[in-house]
């Protein structure tokens, strides 16, 4: 006869293996549920990824049209109407809205030259066409998806810019968009020196 003891041990440690052989693995639901938050964790890094490098995009394209407006602004300072000073004012006004009126013509010009010839001479308006067409060809240059670019120079002397870009895809189609999958843009700086 064994004693007691040794039978009651002999049990414990069966138990013990029996206990530690069955937690050894995973289970299969285990697994599936590991993967699954895996591979919803690696999908929102993706999406976040993808943001940002359209921001970016965004913020380079908003860049090349600010530093575009800004050049137009400083050669519209070279060429304003002056306007005689009235009775009570010692300076004479100077005003820009010309230039809203020939960008009308000059936007649905395909072929427009920013060139200046030597030896010429140049009235208001011709160096108005030349400094709006030199804006109109940076801009087109740097930016292949810009459409429908406006210019508008308010009573106040607030040159501003307005223009429509195509998201990129896989960008959210709601966050301001229009029908066609557009974004309008506004631009707006002072002429002033």
């Amino acid at each position: 006869m064994m004693p007691r003891f040794t039978v009651q041990t002999q049990l414990n440690q069966h138990r013990h293996t029996q206990l530690k052989n069955r937690q050894k693995g995973s289970t299969l639901i285990e697994v599936m549920i590991s993967i699954f938050v895996l591979s919803f964790g690696v999908l929102v890094l993706m999406v976040a990824q993808l943001r940002g490098v359209s921001s970016v995009q965004e913020a380079g394209n908003q860049t090349v049209v600010a530093q575009a407006a800004q050049n137009l602004m400083e050669s519209m300072l070279t060429n304003p109407v002056l306007i005689a000073p009235t009775n009570d004012a010692t300076v004479a006004a100077k005003d820009y809205s010309f230039y809203e009126n020939l960008w009308t013509g000059i936007k649905s010009n395909n072929n427009c030259n920013d060139n200046y010839t030597g030896g010429q001479t140049y009235d208001r308006n011709g160096m108005a066409n030349i400094q709006l067409c030199h804006f109109k060809n940076e801009v087109n240059a740097n930016l292949t998806n810009i459409e429908d670019i406006n210019l508008d120079v308010k009573p106040d002397d607030t040159l501003e810019i307005k223009w429509k870009m195509q998201i990129a895809d896989g960008e959210d189609k709601n966050l301001g968009t229009d029908a066609n999958g557009m974004i309008e843009y506004t631009y707006s700086l002072p002429i002033s020196d």
